[in-house]
């Protein structure tokens, strides 16, 4: 039975949301702006009246990611494969060298432009014999200073108030590695690549959380692709890009076997998240925020009886029998998804106001949702404006 106090919290929780997705969205439909309002405001209702988190927010995550690959297939089939290929050619020379032209259109969807969408509405080139999408034209900004705005803004606002949690709610590769994610006793338990660690008080060493090595590799992965991207001139998401494994094959193949072995064959053996926990650049570079972001999950030492079943769950090895020890808290890898919080049996673990002990599900869980519907307006808009027209509906 739920307190009257907890539905109250969660119909606001959930009204503010759905409030804010019918906004957003209704400027380009209303249709789908009540969809995307009613679903935005459900989720967040449910999850903000239960106890239990990890369910519910694997499903939100997934649904980004299928939103995500089926509309970038979407707009794909539209533009045409000739289009694309014409675009791929020179899409990326717009602001690193000098003498290009400082206005154009975004054609295809593209990681480095999507914080642009929480601004305004792209649209796909004239190939496609659209000008503009709800009637909206939108061209890049006149100089790089503003350009720099347009993108760095959301995303660092995004991040610097969701830290790492970031990748638990709203990025749409976690989800798909959670698509893959076996839960339950893992197959394989990388003992190879885990520290050893005595309790306090004990002496037999047991195998504890990630090696320091193994999960700094992400650094090394982010420092090669900033300099990477230094020394060609292109941003360093561009550098991982879909455009440039297509015009580079051998590098594509690299990464597609990458992927099958990071994002799908480790996960299910494992039940971990591998590629965010030991090599994804952009959570290496998240983690530079993680310390100034406003909510962090802890222990409440009073309650806690160390019988470490949140250690067991924690997909990113992030709580440890040794942080839980020494901090009292998850290390810095901890994408708050609430997977200790919900199996925690004695409930001694919970999301709070960074340097108080102010408990914060009901701000962290409607802002996360609500940042997710900002992110993938993109996606969601190319499926339901292109598809109708693919199917000739």
């Amino acid at each position: 039975m739920y307190s009257s106090a907890t539905v109250k919290v969660a119909a606001v929780g959930g009204l503010a949301v759905g409030l804010f997705g019918l906004l957003i969205y209704s400027r380009y439909s209303p249709l789908l702006g009540v969809y995307v309002g009613v679903l935005g405001g459900l989720v967040s209702f449910a999850l903000l009246r239960s106890g239990s988190i990890q369910r519910l927010r694997k499903a939100l995550v997934i649904y980004y990611a299928v939103i995500t690959w089926v509309g970038t297939l979407t707009i794909f089939s539209f533009v045409g494969f000739t289009s694309l290929l014409k675009w791929i050619g020179g899409h990326l020379r717009v602001y690193y060298y000098s003498g290009m032209p400082t206005v154009g259109r975004a054609l295809v969807p593209c990681n480095f432009n999507l914080p642009s969408v929480t601004v305004s509405i792209p649209i796909w080139g004239t190939e496609m014999g659209m000008e503009t999408i709800a009637g909206i034209p939108v061209v890049w900004p006149s100089s790089i200073f503003y350009f720099s705005i347009l993108v760095l803004a959301p995303y660092l606002a995004t991040t610097i108030v969701l830290g790492r949690g970031f990748c638990g709610w709203v990025c749409y590769f976690g989800g798909t590695v959670d698509a893959f994610r076996r839960d339950g006793n893992p197959v394989w338990s990388l003992s190879r690549f885990r520290k050893r660690y005595i309790e306090p008080g004990k002496t037999d060493m047991v195998v504890d959380g990630l090696r320091e090595d193994v999960k700094d590799i992400k650094y090394g992965v982010a420092f090669a692709l900033l300099l990477l991207g230094a020394s060609l001139a292109i941003p360093i998401i561009c550098v991982v890009c879909w455009t440039w494994l297509l015009q580079y094959i051998w590098w594509g193949i690299i990464a597609l076997l990458a992927f099958g072995l990071f994002v799908v064959v480790l996960p299910f053996l494992t039940g971990k998240r591998i590629w965010c926990a030991v090599l994804c650049p952009v959570g290496a570079l998240i983690n530079l925020l993680e310390r100034v972001t406003p909510f962090n999950i802890r222990i409440d030492l009073g309650k806690c009886t160390k019988d470490y079943s949140c250690t067991a769950v924690c997909p990113m090895f992030a709580m440890t029998r040794q942080t839980i020890n020494e901090m009292y808290a998850p290390n810095i890898d901890c994408i708050k998804c609430g997977a200790c919080i919900e199996h925690c049996p004695e409930k001694a673990i919970d999301l709070y106001l960074a340097g108080t002990s102010k408990k914060v599900r009901s701000w962290f869980i409607p802002i996360a949702i609500s940042a997710g519907m900002a992110w993938y307006i993109w996606f969601i808009l190319s499926i339901g404006q292109i598809a109708p027209r693919l199917l000739h509906l």
